[in-house]
C-alpha cells in the first residue's frame, strides 16, 4: 500500500477487511507507510492526516502493556520532532482509553471513545485476557486441543471459586465458534450459543 494516496490508505486502515490478525499491526502498518526518521517524524505527512491514520486503529482491542510500552513513545506519537516527546493531546484520550480498558478488570467498564473502537476486523484473532473482557454477544473460538480444553475446564479459572466443569459433550466445543450468551461470575466462566446464520465468522479466540 505504499503508493497509495493519504486517504485511500485512511479507508484501508478503516476497513473490517485489512488483513492483520492482531490490531496491533494495524499500528505498525501505519508506521512503514509513514516512514518516519528524526528528521521527518511524521515522513511527508502532515500532523492531521498522521492523526487521520491513527485515530483509525481500534484501541481498545490492542493489548495496554503494547500501548504504554511501544506507542506512547514513538515518535509518529510525539508532538514534536524530539525523542520521547509527550504524546499529541489529540491522540491521548484514545490512548488512555485503550490502556484503561485493558487493565481495568470490571465489567463495568465506560463505552470505548471510538464508535469503531471494539468492533473486531474478518482477519483478526485476538486471545481474550480475562474473563472481564468478554461480554453477552461476543462472538469467541473456543480452544481447538480438547485436552488442553478439559485441563482449563477442570481447574478454577483465575478468579474464580469453582470450575466450569466437563461434561459428555464438552468436547464437542473444542476449535468451534460460538458467541456469549450468558456470563457466570462465580466460575469465571460463560454459557455458549451456537452462531446464528445472519452473524458472520468475526471471533476473537
Amino acid at each position: 500500500p505504499w503508493g497509495l494516496a493519504p486517504e485511500r490508505f485512511k479507508s484501508l486502515i478503516e476497513s473490517d477487511d485489512l488483513p492483520v490478525v492482531a490490531e496491533e499491526h494495524a499500528f505498525w502498518l501505519i508506521v512503514m507507510y509513514v516512514q518516519p526518521s528524526p528528521l521527518k517524524p511524521w515522513g511527508r505527512f502532515t500532523v492531521q492526516e498522521l492523526d487521520d491514520f491513527l485515530l483509525a486503529v481500534r484501541w481498545r482491542l490492542v493489548p495496554g502493556n503494547f500501548v504504554a510500552t511501544r506507542v506512547m513513545q514513538h515518535i509518529i506519537i510525539g508532538d514534536g520532532p524530539q525523542p520521547f516527546a509527550r504524546p499529541r493531546l489529540s491522540l491521548l484520550p484514545v490512548l488512555a482509553d485503550s490502556m484503561a480498558g485493558y487493565f481495568i478488570t470490571s465489567d463495568n467498564k465506560d463505552e470505548p471513545l471510538q464508535k469503531h473502537g471494539e468492533r473486531l476486523r474478518g482477519a483478526h484473532r485476538i486471545p481474550v485476557w480475562s474473563f472481564f473482557a468478554l461480554g453477552e454477544g461476543d462472538r469467541v473460538r473456543i480452544e481447538e486441543d480438547a485436552l488442553r480444553l478439559r485441563k482449563l475446564c477442570t481447574r478454577p479459572a483465575p478468579g474464580a471459586t469453582q470450575t466450569v466443569g466437563w461434561g459428555p459433550t464438552t468436547a464437542s466445543f473444542a476449535g468451534s465458534i460460538c458467541y456469549v450468551d450468558k456470563l457466570f461470575k462465580d466460575s469465571c466462566a460463560c454459557a455458549l450459543a451456537s452462531l446464528p446464520a445472519t452473524l458472520d465468522g468475526r471471533t476473537a479466540s
